[in-house]
């Protein structure tokens, strides 16, 4: 399943670039250039990552981002500025944004690993959540569907960790290869088409 992402930035270079930084695929980028657009947009769809330019013409990224905490607040987020200022770094921090970056960006591969590491956060959060949700229900749930959900984190961490790879993950594993196809397709990771 490909990570969203959720960009807001009003400047058209800056669009561009993140669009041609994510154009492998990976993750579906949505952008918008306001905050009245990324409010709708935050509504409409759960965001893996969400970068947020801090100066917005109707208004503050930083602001915009609390709402977005008070609705879901495990939110992964950048903020991307070109008016660093110390204080707000700060307050970013304790708004916890996941890093706090400035413009223009002078090296990409940097940007590249910061994108990737709160994606990775925010895989974590939600594996946590879910296993949580599993051994802490006050409904007990089914074994079956426990299982499943417990298997979909492992076998999802481990195609991480081999690159999706599925000859690596069999070899991490220690599970035959042909016999991690199954595993995998359980999972609804692989599919036989």
């Amino acid at each position: 399943m490909r990570s969203k992402i959720l960009l807001v930035d009003d400047d058209p270079f800056t669009r561009r670039l993140f669009e041609n930084l994510l154009r492998d695929g990976s993750v579906e980028l949505v952008t918008t250039t306001n905050v009245a657009d990324a409010r709708d947009a935050f509504n409409a769809c759960d965001f893996n990552l969400v970068i947020l330019d801090q100066r917005l013409p109707d208004g503050d990224g930083l602001e915009l981002f609390a709402q977005m905490r008070e609705l879901r607040p495990r939110q992964t987020a950048l903020m991307i500025t070109g008016y660093a200022e110390a204080r707000d770094a700060m307050r970013a921090v304790r708004e916890g944004l996941f890093d706090y970056l400035t413009k223009p960006f002078e090296n990409l591969e940097e940007l590249e690993v910061v994108i990737t590491k709160a994606l990775e956060m925010d895989r974590a959060y939600r594996e946590i959540a879910d296993l949580r949700e599993i051994f802490t229900s006050t409904q007990p749930i089914p074994y079956r569907e426990a299982h499943l959900r417990f298997e979909r984190t492992y076998f999802s961490n481990l195609l991480l960790h081999a690159d999706g790879n599925v000859s690596e993950a069999s070899r991490l594993s220690g599970i035959a290869r042909q016999n991690i196809y199954g595993h995998l397709e359980r999972a609804g990771l692989f599919s036989k088409r």
